[in-house]
């Protein structure tokens, strides 16, 4: 009945969405899976995981539309476990719930990562906390990480250890083990062979690989039991005073208990949290749920890469691959997510998709019946479910037994193989293919299906990524703030976001005493033109060492209606905020709505501080103050004295923003030589990641970190540099040859311009440095960034005034620049003139703008 009643309610969604579903299809799979689901005496499962997904929806927990093999069963998106309809992108039940092979279900369920422990909570008390529990992992100790803990226990030093364990070759998804690394990496065998100590901690780590290092938790899986869990295995107490199982996933399995999955997913938080400012702001009735699936718009941005906070699309890898597919479908986007693995990849998949994609004459199909199950993919074989269709159309298996087939052939089972290509033929012959035919297509269905991906959790994760590049597309305010409050604990992300807010014209603001609530927000203001805009402020959070005491105290005063000036602030806000806290927030701009110079706020606050306490104690005792009176709004004013007091340098100023919320939020230092990088082709810090291992690259940053060491085998020196520029942060290695170009300028606060190479490193090749080979203070640099000024003269059009216009420009703008004039010559073309080393210049935007109001736009080119 419940299974009735909620496809009722979803096939009538689709018809008001426009949608015009044949029904009986959808009835007749229902009443299949549902004679599965329930002969095999699954029924209660589904009941208590759709159970606890509708307390969490109820409760505004925001749960995601499925993930895995779960979003096949349509039986699932009737009662409202997924959101994802199966029959619409052609996903298999029998993929998730096998009556051939029958092993119990397992919802992988996507929550809130905020939230989900209050899911968690509700079903501890509903079913009892000794009914259920988390379950136990243990951590083995794997290649790498048993060399570098042998070595440590050798009394090897860390560099030794390091050296070793990075000859170990590591990539996502191999099993490498220390026999495997020693017979394939040449280097490693010659160390095992003529380096005694090496060999000797090889034999050892050899004994202990593979044994269980440490237990831990399971970070999402949780049993329910129908009696208490310690009559079906033991229990351990974790870490953090939890109670988990001592039987592991696999384990639990054999004694009857059954695993569900609660992930937290952030993307779920960040749609979440943009909904909410969206219901706020603009449309109370927005369901994110219901936005077209064919919006031009989306995949327009998808596909120019503005994915930056893109659930699933964000990376520099898929970022590459969308642009190149260019989706126009949630079919697609759902290709790009399962194409874009080290498999498909090595294996040409990707480029044959993107060729026929954008040639579909050149798609093709193995066979003609095979067209309707390859069509989405242009031909192409990349899900197992096409997989398990494929012997279905070509040999009339049932789907359970489809899937045993492409269970056997992504293990690769020669033996099992070998058994089922014998009905496979059989099959494929009743149905007119020949014998030899049906080898053939065997074995293209062998090769792909280790290729292939589960088309489910695929599908749905598409849709969350849809779901969130369409909140982008229609409200990147209120997106990007959410992304910020999710990232806020990045900082390389949270300048990434706030360059991209800024260049999409969303101004970021500072926190703001009167309207900064915890996390950042959206606020509007008024734009140049007199229009209503959204903006992004800062959250009272970001500023250091104000903790949730201080914020009460502050949202807490503003109930009392807006601060006259400073000193009501401080009066207002109680003894709850001491000193320290207020002088973070003048330097962090906080205080700024006060209009006063900080510099002015910062030199007057132990005045204002004596005259607010005084106001507390007066209104304590109940007596009238100066401050109950009209005209107590400029006390404020009368604190700071008579004299103004100037704004301190443009560069304290920022160094204090940085020092108080770990952002330039004003501007930034590079920011008078923006123009001069751009033009030297400097390369923003945040495209580093996006380049190939080896590329040499020029950055230009401030220095926000740096670790100096010696070198034990030489007693030299190196150092380990964290540069940062406004819109991203790298780490720089600066080695032995160039360490006397670090000391030159490490005492500077200059900004400095790093020349070197894109070095992809670390266990996972997560880590991207840039190798120095020359460092310089960004003044020095900029003297040889450029080898000439090119200044084009269009003798037609100026008059002689304007030539000495330009020589005494250029001689108050003297510098190491050399300048050369293109003159323009009616009827006889262009000319270039080196000029005399009198007229070499300084390259700077000033003198840039100074020639270009003189002369026109587009009037000099650097070179």
């Amino acid at each position: 009945h419940l299974s009735a009643r909620g496809l009722d309610a979803r096939l009538d969604a689709m018809r008001r969405l426009g949608r015009t579903p044949d029904e009986q299809p959808y009835r007749d799979r229902l009443e299949r899976e549902l004679g599965v689901i329930c002969s095999l005496g699954f029924d209660a499962y589904y009941l208590i995981v759709c159970d606890f997904i509708n307390w969490a929806k109820e409760h505004e927990v925001p749960v995601g539309p499925g993930r895995g093999s779960g979003a096949g069963s349509l039986v699932a998106f009737a009662i409202g476990v997924t959101d994802i309809d199966p029959m619409r992108y052609n996903l298999l039940f029998e993929r998730f719930l096998n009556p051939e092979r029958v092993s119990p279900p397992d919802f992988d369920v996507d929550f809130c990562e905020a939230r989900r422990e209050k899911v968690i909570q509700y079903v501890t008390e509903k079913y009892g906390r000794d009914h259920v529990g988390q379950i136990i992992t243990y951590n083995a100790m794997k290649a790498r990480a048993v060399v570098r803990d042998v070595n440590r226990v050798m009394g090897g030093t860390f560099q030794q250890g390091d050296v070793i364990a990075k000859l170990i070759p590591a990539h996502p998804g191999v099993d490498m083990t220390l026999a495997k690394a020693a017979e394939t990496v040449p280097e490693l065998a010659r160390l095992l062979k003529d380096d005694p100590y090496v060999a000797e901690l090889w034999e050892v780590a050899k004994k202990l690989e593979g044994l269980n290092r440490q237990a831990g938790k399971h970070a999402a899986g949780v049993v329910i039991a129908d009696r208490p869990i310690a009559e079906y295995a033991p229990l351990y107490v974790a870490d953090d005073a939890s109670v988990v199982t001592q039987f592991n996933m696999k384990d639990l399995d054999a004694v009857g208990l059954i695993k569900f999955d609660f992930l937290g997913l952030t993307a779920l938080t960040v749609i979440q949290n943009a909904v909410d400012i969206i219901h706020a702001r603009t449309d109370p009735a927005f369901r994110v749920e219901d936005v077209p699936d064919d919006d031009p718009l989306v995949f327009e941005r998808i596909s120019a890469g503005d994915n930056a906070g893109v659930f699933q699309m964000e990376t520099r890898g898929i970022t590459d691959l969308v642009r190149r597919i260019k989706p126009d479908s949630i079919e697609d986007i759902t290709a790009a997510i399962a194409l874009f693995r080290p498999g498909p990849i090595g294996a040409g998949m990707v480029d044959d998709f993107i060729e026929r994609k954008h040639d579909p004459r050149k798609a093709s199909y193995p066979l003609p019946q095979l067209e309707p199950v390859l069509r989405d993919t242009y031909g192409t074989i990349l899900y197992q479910e096409q997989v398990m269709l494929m012997a279905s159309v070509l040999a009339s298996f049932s789907l359970g037994g489809a899937d045993l087939l492409r269970r056997a052939m992504g293990k690769k089972n020669p033996a099992e193989l070998a058994k089922l290509r014998e009905p496979f033929v059989k099959g494929c012959g009743k149905n007119g293919i020949s014998a030899a035919v049906a080898n053939q297509q065997f074995d293209l269905m062998e090769k792909f299906a280790g290729y292939g991906f589960n088309k489910s959790h695929s599908a749905a994760y598409a849709v969350v990524g849809y779901r969130m590049a369409y909140l982008k597309a229609h409200f990147p305010t209120e997106f990007l703030c959410a992304v910020l409050t999710a990232e806020k604990g990045d900082q390389g992300k949270v300048m990434g976001l706030m360059q991209e807010a800024r260049e999409k014209g969303i101004p970021v603001l500072p926190p703001d005493v009167e309207r900064s609530e915890a996390d950042f927000t959206v606020e509007d203001v008024t734009a140049a033109d007199g229009t209503k805009k959204g903006a992004i402020r800062f959250g009272l959070t970001a500023v250091k060492g104000i903790g949730s005491a201080a914020i009460d105290a502050i949202r807490e005063a503003r109930r009392d209606g807006p601060f006259d000036n400073m000193v009501d602030f401080l009066a207002r806000v109680d003894r709850r905020i001491n000193r320290r806290v207020v002088e973070a927030l003048i330097k962090c701009g906080a205080m700024d709505r006060f209009r006063h110079t900080r510099a002015a706020m910062m030199e007057g606050l132990d005045r204002m501080m004596e005259v607010a306490a005084s106001r507390r104690a007066e209104k304590d005792s109940r007596q009238g103050s100066l401050f109950d009176m009209p005209g107590a709004s400029v006390a404020g004013t009368v604190m700071l004295g008579p004299n103004p007091v100037p704004e301190w340098p443009i560069r304290q100023r920022l160094a204090l923003e940085k020092e108080t919320i770990g952002y330039y939020l004003s501007g930034h230092p590079l920011d008078p030589y923006r123009g001069e990088l751009e033009r030297a082709r400097v390369v923003p810090i945040a495209a580093i990641s996006g380049l190939d291992s080896g590329s040499d690259v020029t950055i230009a940053g401030i220095v926000i970190n740096r670790s100096e060491k010696v070198s034990k085998a030489t007693q030299q020196k190196f150092a380990y540099v964290t540069l940062e520029d406004a819109a991203g942060v790298v780490e720089c290695f600066v080695g032995i040859k160039t360490y006397d170009q670090w000391a030159a300028v490490s005492s500077s606060d200059d900004p400095l311009i790093v020349r070197g190479v894109v070095r992809v490193e670390g266990d996972n090749d997560d880590v991207v440095r840039v190798h120095v080979s020359s460092i310089q203070r960004i003044e020095v640099a900029r003297k040889s960034m450029f080898k000439a000024m090119v200044v084009t003269l269009d003798l037609a059009k100026v008059r002689e005034s304007t030539v000495d216009e330009l020589r005494d420009l250029v001689l108050r703008h003297r510098g190491p620049c050399p300048l050369t004039l293109l003159l323009r010559l009616p009827g006889v073309g262009d000319l270039h003139w080196r000029t005399a080393s009198a007229w070499c210049v300084d390259p700077s935007d000033r003198t840039l703008q100074e020639v270009e109001a003189l002369l026109g736009p587009d009037c000099v080119t650097m070179t």
